[in-house]
């Protein structure tokens, strides 16, 4: 489960003790078990698969806060979008031109 101790204190202060005690496992609910659904569904080929993994490995190790953990999400799933979409094209392109 997620334990990250720079998140655990925000949330004390934010929502209180009464519901402080749930935090990290609603945290581990959301950043792990939701994600790992819609980045590593059923049916995937292995490509899909890796990008996936890579996509939430982050969220599996964590790091000195929660914004180190998920602030290269979004980068990093458009960079590998864009990658994976147009790079074939433009290898092809390149590739024909000599």
């Amino acid at each position: 489960s997620l334990i990250n101790i720079s998140c655990i204190a925000p949330d004390m202060c934010a929502i209180g003790c009464a519901f402080f005690i749930c935090s990290p496992s609603l945290h581990t609910m959301f950043m792990f078990t939701f994600l790992e659904k819609i980045f590593n569904a059923d049916g995937m080929n292995n490509v899909e698969f890796v990008v996936g993994t890579t996509l939430i490995f982050p969220l599996i190790y964590p790091e000195s806060n929660l914004s180190l953990m998920t602030g290269s999400m979004l980068p990093l799933f458009v960079s590998l979008f864009l990658y994976f979409r147009f790079g074939p094209a433009i290898i092809e392109r390149l590739f024909k031109l000599r």
